[in-house]
């Protein structure tokens, strides 16, 4: 059975490390990088959502708006039903086994002055083809979304129905490095 390709990306601010056994993909993101303005060339990633019909992203950028960090920005997005619109998801993609690892470095809110609906994580996503993942969207996350007592939350997408699968209920103490792994 041929592997599935799938998107691996960041949702907000975050530096991501990319670790994998062969190849391997990281950045830093020291280098200043306007995503929005000039695109993915020249900087090792494969694409980015948020421009598209029916995506939104305010900002998307390596070390303009924070310095040595990604910084992303939506207004009204979102990944869940209805599926629109979608927020911002920068991408490297895969085929076969991977590990993916970011740290988060910086979060609006704190837990005496909360800042709703904040949140930020690291994907994977399958690419939209109905003969290899099916119709609509699917893809697994994990979050750092201490806002309500979560913590760090796991949630998924199969053809478009989404779950929340578990959270670690450590709010504002939850662990800041994220790592999914396909095997």
């Amino acid at each position: 059975m041929p592997s599935k390709s799938i998107h691996v990306g960041i949702i907000v601010l975050i530096i991501l490390s990319g670790i994998c056994y062969a190849p391997v993909f990281q950045d830093s993101f020291t280098n200043a990088h306007d995503y929005v303005t000039s695109g993915v060339a020249g900087t090792g990633w494969d694409g980015f959502v948020g421009l598209g019909e029916n995506e939104t992203v305010t900002a998307l950028n390596a070390n303009m708006s924070r310095t040595g960090q990604l910084y992303i920005e939506s207004t009204l997005s979102v990944w869940s039903d209805p599926w629109n619109p979608l927020g911002p998801f920068l991408y490297k993609t895969f085929w076969g086994d991977f590990t993916a690892t970011v740290q988060v470095t910086d979060y609006a809110g704190t837990s005496s002055s909360p800042i709703y609906h904040n949140d930020c994580g690291l994907m994977a996503r399958a690419l939209r083809d109905p003969d290899q993942a099916g119709n609509g969207e699917d893809w697994v996350c994990i979050h750092y979304f201490p806002i309500w007592s979560c913590g760090n939350f796991v949630r998924q997408a199969n053809d478009n129905g989404r779950q929340e699968v578990c959270n670690n209920g450590l709010a504002f103490n939850s662990p800041k490095y994220l790592r999914l792994e396909r095997a």
